[in-house]
């Protein structure tokens, strides 16, 4: 539950939550399944979360910033009452440094999949890849709208850094969406705590491209830093 409706989430396995972020206007119970299993198969609470107005999850869309979507992460996340890694792909990722700066606590670690922010998208948004995604995504286009434009609204100064716990960047090199340049900002910005990894021939759905590269990584990282309190 939030202060202003109710969040929609699955889960599989049990251990450490992990809870995952899905893109603009998307499902994260449908866009992370194949990571949650993994993540599961590895030990932890695999919890992926449909962010307000998308599936179940219900809210207000208007007037919204990230601090508001920040906020319904941050209620999951007390009603686990313990800290969780979190992982935002895309727009998610945006949501997920807004947490990381508004409730630091909550948090053992911070992943990142094709994140941008700084950066803006090269024109035409093609995806140069040379392996098409297998995954196809719903989009709830009214949520979608209004996510995007909470982005819009909130200052990239009050989430850039993404607080203050490890954080991994995976960034496909051909992104358009999300240039890889915002990775490479945020380990110039953050060195002594950001982890940059650069995928070769993968665009902004680098995830659902070669989740055989992608998935071992966040496994990695999160095991890496599990110990956090």
């Amino acid at each position: 539950m939030t202060v202003d409706g109710a969040i929609e989430y699955g889960t599989l396995g049990s251990g450490t939550p992990a809870l995952m972020l899905p893109g603009r206007g998307g499902s994260g119970i449908e866009q992370f399944l194949p990571l949650g299993r993994a993540l599961a198969e590895a030990g932890f609470q695999a919890i992926a979360i449909n962010p307000r107005g998308v599936g179940a999850s219900t809210g207000p869309l208007e007037d919204l910033s990230l601090h508001d979507l920040a906020r319904d992460v941050a209620a999951v996340i007390d009603s686990l009452g313990r800290p969780a890694h979190l992982i935002g792909r895309a727009l998610g990722n945006r949501v997920a440094r807004c947490v990381a700066v508004d409730y630091p606590k909550h948090l053992k670690s911070i992943c990142l999949i094709s994140a941008g922010g700084l950066f803006p998208a090269l024109a035409g948004l093609a995806n140069r890849t040379t392996r098409s995604s297998p995954i196809t995504h719903t989009i709830w286009r009214e949520a979608g709208k209004s996510h995007e434009q909470a982005a819009r609204r909130t200052p990239l100064g009050e989430w850039w850094s993404g607080g203050t716990e490890p954080m991994m960047v995976i960034q496909g090199l051909n992104d358009r969406v999300a240039p890889p340049e915002n990775g490479r900002a945020l380990a110039r910005d953050f060195p002594d705590r950001v982890t940059l990894h650069e995928i070769e021939n993968a665009g902004h759905l680098v995830l659902f491209e070669q989740p055989e590269r992608v998935i071992p990584l966040v496994i990695a990282f999160l095991n890496k830093h599990d110990h956090r309190a």
